[in-house]
């Protein structure tokens, strides 16, 4: 079976957000199911402002997994799906987003030296779906 990296980086306003992160490394190898056949890497980049008040921040993250191999055929679609579901939200602008596929062992990220926080790899997978 198929071997990615489950992990995933979020940066707010350039700084990472460890509470959210999940180091790739050893502890984020994952072997893929029949269904998540292809690895992939799924980028985004937003700003956010507050309606009310002078709040702002850019966010960005890369989040890694195991997909199915079909999802290569819908990755502009998805991009498409999420920036919609994002910009409908109040304050979200600037969405861009782009999903990368690749099918050898671990393509889909380098391991990243710092590995503290790999407690939050199972949440990958759901921020893959959404």
């Amino acid at each position: 079976a198929l071997q990615c990296y489950q992990c995933m980086e979020y940066k707010i306003n350039g700084e990472k957000d460890k509470s959210l992160s999940v180091a790739c490394g050893d502890a984020s190898k994952r072997q893929c199911t029949e269904d998540g056949n292809t690895c992939a890497t799924f980028n985004f980049k937003s700003s956010y402002k507050m309606t009310r008040g002078t709040v702002s921040a850019k966010m960005e993250g890369n989040v890694h997994g195991c997909l199915a191999k079909e999802a290569e055929k819908v990755g502009d679609t998805a991009c498409k799906f999420v920036k919609e579901a994002i910009e409908n939200k109040p304050g979200f602008k600037d969405f861009k987003c782009s999903i990368k596929f690749c099918d050898t062992d671990l393509c889909n990220a380098r391991p990243t030296r710092d590995e503290t926080n790999t407690g939050n790899a199972a949440q990958v997978s759901c921020a893959m779906l959404a």
